[in-house]
């Protein structure tokens, strides 16, 4: 596995404002292209992007070495990702997932009668069914602290770490809206980020974790771990 940094090449500003990022399709378009060519290749990377100093940045977890990058852009790297994990060990963490949970259409037969529901949008449709008054919800940010450690917890044992809600921070959620070229319906996913404190609990399961990411929407920036020493 290979860790990267792209930020952007402050020797030539203007570049980097033509190749910015514009939208979460060409994002992706443009993040494969740091790769050999391959059309019989499946995604094999995750990407995490970041704002820092006030800079785009994005952390690439690849099975390949990325070997080109945009223009206007500066890769960092590629480096071997081979992090010490042992069971017990605590660490402090950053994840931005897509928390979603699949339910059953009865309405719909067949093998593709399932669908993904975002868990916060779940948990608000609750309080609207419940017939409370809007004016007594929870605000969103609650609702998405609730929903998401909620999701997170459930997950714990198959993920290989353990955490206590306390040493966990949701640090904001959104909504997301794209629509892939040539595409007539939009692309709609909610997402979350967490930061905090875990414990290894398993360390297949971890490093497993680690190398293939957490949730659904991984393609789109998602689902990437990002760890460091306490």
């Amino acid at each position: 596995m290979y860790f990267s940094r792209l930020k952007p090449n402050l020797k030539n500003s203007f570049e980097v404002s033509q190749a910015a990022f514009d939208d979460h399709y060409k994002e992706h378009q443009v993040l494969w292209n740091l790769f050999p060519h391959d059309p019989n290749k499946e995604r094999d990377f995750l990407f995490r992007f970041i704002v820092e100093n006030n800079l785009p940045v994005y952390y690439i977890l690849s099975e390949r070495e990325p070997v080109k990058q945009p223009i206007g852009w500066q890769l960092e790297g590629p480096k071997e990702y081979q992090p010490v994990i042992k069971e017990g060990l605590q660490l402090h963490f950053s994840l931005r997932v897509n928390p979603v949970v699949t339910r059953k259409n009865n309405d719909k037969p067949g093998a593709n009668n399932k669908s993904r529901h975002d868990v916060v949008m779940e948990l608000r449709n609750t309080y609207k069914s419940s017939g409370q008054k809007r004016s007594e919800w929870p605000p969103i940010a609650s609702m998405a602290e609730q929903a998401g450690l909620e999701w997170l917890e459930k997950r714990q044992e198959k993920l290989g770490f353990t955490f206590l809600r306390t040493n966990v921070l949701v640090e904001g959620y959104h909504r997301i809206q794209f629509r892939k070229k040539g595409g007539q319906k939009p692309i709609q996913f909610g997402v979350i980020d967490f930061s905090g404190i875990l414990t290894v609990s398993d360390e297949e399961k971890f490093r497993n974790t680690l190398y293939k990411g957490v949730g659904k929407g991984r393609g789109f920036g998602c689902g990437l771990l990002l760890i460091k020493k306490l």
